[in-house]
């Protein structure tokens, strides 16, 4: 299941983005996001695959992904990306982000979680300096409240605790058992205030 704000497939990918704010240029010559995302929920069956497939792609516009997958060993690994038509930085669970070049955002690396917020790790649109690192902050908070307990219930509290007036969907993965929980905003109210709709990928 896949659209342009996320999605899940069998083999466990799963996809997830959020724009970019670098202020590299963009060109309208190259593969644009929701093709490359469908491109890889449609045809990766591995973390390297799909990690690969966004690498090698000219990519036409600046991203944040949050993308998982299998390792070698076929287990269950994620990456935290930040792209744009010439960059592709790769962040794993532990590893430190690079600094933005505009903003100073909160990131307090987990060992095996990766997480961001929006462009700039901030809060909600419109917002002002002083609330650059907010976002990033209240999503570290909320995970680490739940640190090592996180199952499909706790990660509905953690998308509520984030979810901000302009949440259009919500969607929360488990890409080991193919099960996904969706939530749309109804109207004006948004989409973590609705409810979340459970759909399993059944064999």
């Amino acid at each position: 299941a896949g659209a342009a704000v996320g999605g899940l497939n069998v083999h466990g990918i799963s996809v997830s983005q959020i724009m970019g704010g670098f202020g590299d240029p963009e060109t309208l010559n190259g593969i644009p996001f929701p093709v490359l995302l469908r491109d890889a929920l449609y045809h990766d069956t591995t973390l390297a695959e799909a990690l690969d497939r966004i690498a090698t792609a000219t990519r036409t516009n600046e991203y944040h992904y949050g993308i998982s997958g299998r390792d070698p060993f076929g287990q269950l690994d994620a990456r935290l990306l930040f792209t744009s038509n010439s960059r592709f930085d790769e962040f794993g669970g532990g590893d430190p982000v690079l600094p933005h070049p505009y903003y100073e955002p909160f990131y307090e690396p987990f060992d095996d979680v990766v997480y961001w917020k929006r462009h700039d790790g901030g809060a909600y649109a419109g917002d002002g300096p002083e609330n650059h690192r907010k976002g990033n902050k209240t999503l570290h908070a909320a995970i680490d409240a739940r640190y090592g307990q996180i199952d499909a219930a706790r990660a509905i509290e953690i998308a509520i605790a984030d979810g901000v007036a302009s949440t259009l969907v919500s969607i929360i993965y488990n890409a080991t058992t193919g099960h996904f929980w969706v939530a749309y905003a109804h109207g004006s109210d948004p989409a973590h205030n609705q409810g979340y709709v459970e759909i399993h990928l059944s064999p």
